[in-house]
């Protein structure tokens, strides 16, 4: 297992350094190993118990798909967007939260992933079952990725329409640690 690990992390350091992402990640060798850990524990955790797996080194430190990575980017991407909100706070104080300006259905299919979440914990606790709340965290990741893709959630001259996303974000920010917390994968705030 060691072997492994020390594997998984040469891989992903060489990743990090391929994207040149160095600068951003800071800590190459620590971040390294929790990206190795996350791409190990996600690759054990999302397949069904009673189902056979075969690891793939290379496959499961993608940072696209669904691997460890994937949802650990994720949350990176998530904490980025919301450290430059947090930067520019002052150009947004005249917007306020209102559910009602969450309107699109991309925000709703993620606003029901989020309540479905404790549930989702249950039966993957009632069913010894992991993958369940892996798969659930997975789709959470590839719906936020798609609206993030679609929509601008800072450069939006609607303040309230702004602390609304803002809102939505945190939300799924906490599920996915949460959720990536009772996986044993860490979050990571860069990557």
């Amino acid at each position: 297992a060691d072997d492994l690990l020390d594997e998984l992390e040469g891989m992903a350091a060489a990743e990090i350094r391929g994207k040149e992402r160095e600068e951003e990640v800071g800590d190459i060798a620590g971040t390294a190993r929790l990206i190795a850990l996350g791409a190990l524990h996600y690759w054990l955790l999302q397949t069904s118990p009673q189902k056979d797996m075969t690891f793939d080194p290379k496959e499961s430190l993608s940072f696209t798909g669904n691997t460890g990575p994937y949802l650990q980017y994720t949350g990176a991407r998530i904490s980025s967007v919301l450290r430059k909100y947090d930067e520019r706070r002052a150009a947004y104080a005249g917007g306020a939260f209102r559910a009602a300006a969450l309107a699109l259905p991309e925000e709703w299919e993620i606003v029901k992933a989020l309540a479905l979440f404790p549930e989702v914990v249950a039966q993957s606790a009632r069913d010894l079952n992991p993958s369940v709340l892996a798969g659930s965290l997975y789709e959470l990741c590839k719906s936020f990725s798609r609206y993030y893709q679609d929509h601008q959630i800072l450069r939006n001259e609607d303040a309230t329409l702004v602390v609304s996303r803002i809102a939505l974000l945190r939300g799924v920010l906490q599920v996915l640690r949460n959720g990536l917390s009772l996986l044993g994968i860490p979050f990571l705030e860069a990557m």
